[in-house]
């Protein structure tokens, strides 16, 4: 029995014809049209029915072969010529493309703009055949390896980075957050982190972090920094907390050298001891009331005391004065103020243990401290004890000053 499709025609099948079952493939009055792209050839369909059961050649897609190996599907546009040439169906509608093109490889996502052909396309998106997915032609999304999923099982990765030649400050990308809802501000952005190259060294450069957040009723605000050496820091000096005034951190762990708070380099919050030699001969001062040094290389300090630091000072010491009762005077003083001050009571060879605190308000200045004395009268003797601070006996041990530097209201 012979074939029922043995005069089977592919272009045109007549409306009775057997093989009309199948899609009509260049028939002027279906929704499916071929033949070279024009204005009315090309079309491969229309959005129906959300148009209707028909829609104008604006409506559908056109596919199109530029330059005999690239592919473009285009809506509301046909190119035609060589070099080719893009022609909008209706100039008061924006005209999208799709493309495949051997001479990349790539895929491209273009768009133009409602205005007077001929079309200038611009690049929206393009994906490589490399798999880097790129915003235009040159702004990388993502590359195969280093992005396979938002959620993944092995974790994702986000990655930016610069075409930029090498040298520091170079920005390589950042991740912004924006309230769409903010719209009594231009910059919807709320807040953002941005990576720059940062160091010296040449074709090796190390990385900073920069944490910006935006004020309430304010602006955008460069905040914080991590920078290549791994230190945290303030973008501006002494302007920025950690923690707040109801709110702070639970514990603060400092480990390894100089584990300590610092407010530079050289104020750094500590203790330091001062002390008498030791050597077994008491201090002694006679002939003067005016206050003097008692032993300045081994009991005085010079230190730079921050603004919003204090330094405390306490001195002890086992003295008597050959005027009696009225005693050694003892002193600290600032520089030539004095800023403590007390009398020590021990009589002749009966020495009186005493102690002497002090504090002293930091400015950012440096302050030369200095342990001084005098006796009761111009003609008494004051002594202070200067035994050996390690060996236990019947003499005291040699005077001695705490100093301590740290925060302070």
């Amino acid at each position: 029995m012979p074939s029922p499709y043995a005069a089977f025609s592919l272009t045109a099948p007549a409306d009775n014809s057997l093989e009309s079952v199948f899609p009509a493939l260049d028939r002027a009055d279906k929704t499916l049209f071929g033949g070279a792209p024009s204005a009315t050839g090309g079309i491969l369909g229309t959005v129906s029915p959300i148009a209707g059961t028909s829609g104008a050649p604006s409506t559908g897609w056109r596919l199109n072969q530029v330059n005999n190996d690239d592919v473009w599907l285009a809506q509301n546009a046909w190119g035609a010529g060589a070099p080719v040439v893009w022609t909008r169906d209706d100039t008061a509608k924006a005209a999208l493309a799709f493309t495949e093109e051997v001479a990349g490889p790539y895929f491209r996502w273009t768009f133009a703009a409602a205005a007077a052909n001929p079309i200038t396309w611009v690049e929206l998106m393009r994906l490589s055949s490399a798999g880097v997915l790129s915003l235009g032609a040159t702004v990388p999304l993502y590359a195969t390896g280093t992005l396979a999923s938002l959620q993944s099982a092995t974790g994702a990765w986000d990655e930016h980075g610069t075409t930029a030649a090498d040298g520091t400050g170079n920005a390589t990308g950042g991740d912004y957050f924006s309230a769409s809802a903010n719209t009594s501000a231009a910059d919807k952005r709320i807040a953002q982190i941005l990576a720059q190259t940062q160091g010296a060294q040449a074709n090796h450069r190390g990385g900073q972090l920069q944490f910006w957040t935006k004020l309430n009723n304010g602006v955008l605000t460069h905040a914080w920094d991590m920078d290549n050496l791994q230190n945290f820091l303030p973008f501006t000096d002494a302007t920025s907390n950690i923690g707040a005034p109801t709110q702070g951190v639970n514990r603060i762990y400092l480990r390894g050298t100089g584990g300590v708070i610092r407010y530079d380099d050289n104020s750094i919050m500590g203790v330091t001891l001062k002390k008498g030699s030791g050597n077994g001969t008491d201090y002694t001062y006679t002939g003067s009331t005016t206050f003097a040094n008692i032993d300045s290389g081994n009991l005085d300090l010079t230190v730079t005391i921050p603004t919003g630091w204090k330094l405390y000072v306490l001195v002890t010491a086992n003295c008597y004065d050959t005027g009696g009762v009225n005693g050694v005077h003892l002193a600290i003083v600032d520089g030539a103020a004095i800023n403590a001050v007390t009398v020590c009571g021990g009589v002749p060879t009966n020495f009186a243990y005493v102690p002497l605190p002090g504090v002293i308000t930091g400015d950012g200045a440096s302050h030369a401290i200095h342990i001084q004395w005098h006796p009761s009268s111009a003609g008494a003797t004051a002594h202070i004890e200067n035994g050996s601070d390690t060996t236990d006996g019947a003499a005291a041990g040699p005077i001695k000053v705490v100093y301590t530097l740290l925060p302070s209201n």
